[in-house]
């Protein structure tokens, strides 16, 4: 709607963190096939909407190419209580704040099932490294996935019920019906959608490579296929119905995630081909 009215070189900030749908676009990218005239940036980081609104102390990062608007940009948004971090690293900011949001849902889970804090800060520490290697697949720098944007948001959404995500993939793991139709309805879940769309481009394809045969059922993981960290399950572990819910709703997550970036790698590469 403001496109039309944008003057050149017009700075428009993101505040949503994600990748729509369907065309696999970043956030800036999105501002950039709406608007010729703007100049896209990211603003992520650990901060609740609440929070910031009610005046408690929260720091950000704030992105953009050019370096100089985006320190322009967070000195203009600065306060008292609210400190933006600016960068130039705009792919490594969305990134951070699109990946998180399918390991909050996998860290609700754990609370959810009741699994406790060791479990939780596992299964954090382990994403992060997929996070990291997803991001760095992509350019994204070090400093950027290890900061404000990658673990300080991670961190915040993993932990707080505060989070949409968290408190969804908590509701998943309490087998809660009602309040996980509550969760969804009328608020945006990031990855939820995408979830279901990937588990269920996995489930076709898995069925494609065994001939057809039962295309409905994924694979049945063995004993000896690779967990979170690539390390082999261990002999006797993850027997219990809770654990083995716990781990083939990780899976899936993961499994979506990973469709979701690998259609977003090939199109980028298909591109500066």
């Amino acid at each position: 709607m403001i496109a039309p009215e944008l003057v050149p070189g017009t700075p428009v900030i993101a505040c949503a963190k994600g990748i729509e749908r369907g065309t696999h676009l970043f956030m800036t990218e999105v501002i950039a096939q709406s608007s010729a005239a703007a100049l896209p940036a990211i603003l992520s980081g650990p901060s609740f909407a609440a929070d910031v609104a009610r005046g408690l102390p929260a720091a950000v990062t704030l992105a953009a190419r050019d370096e100089t608007i985006a320190a322009a940009l967070a000195h203009a948004l600065g306060s008292a209580v609210l400190r933006p971090y600016h960068s130039s690293d705009v792919r490594g900011v969305e990134i951070g704040g699109a990946a998180k949001n399918v390991l909050a849902i996998a860290a609700g889970i754990v609370a959810g099932r009741g699994l406790g804090a060791s479990a939780a800060a596992a299964l954090v520490t382990r994403g992060f490294a997929e996070l990291f290697r997803f991001g760095r697949a992509f350019g994204a720098r070090p400093e950027t996935l290890t900061g404000l944007s990658g673990l300080g948001d991670l961190i915040l959404t993993c932990s707080s019920a505060q989070s949409r995500n968290y408190s969804f993939g908590i509701a998943l793991g309490k087998g809660d019906p009602a309040r996980r139709r509550r969760q969804a309805g009328g608020r945006h879940l990031h990855r939820a959608g995408a979830a279901r769309d990937g588990e269920r481009e996995g489930h076709r394809d898995a069925g494609r490579r065994r001939g057809g045969r039962h295309p409905g059922r994924p694979r049945q993981r063995r004993r000896g296929d690779r967990s979170l960290d690539d390390a082999p399950v261990p002999r006797g572990g993850m027997k219990t119905a809770r654990h083995r819910g716990l781990r083939s709703a990780v899976h899936r997550l993961r499994k979506a995630t990973t469709s979701m970036f690998v259609r977003r790698w090939i199109a980028v590469s298909q591109a500066r081909q």
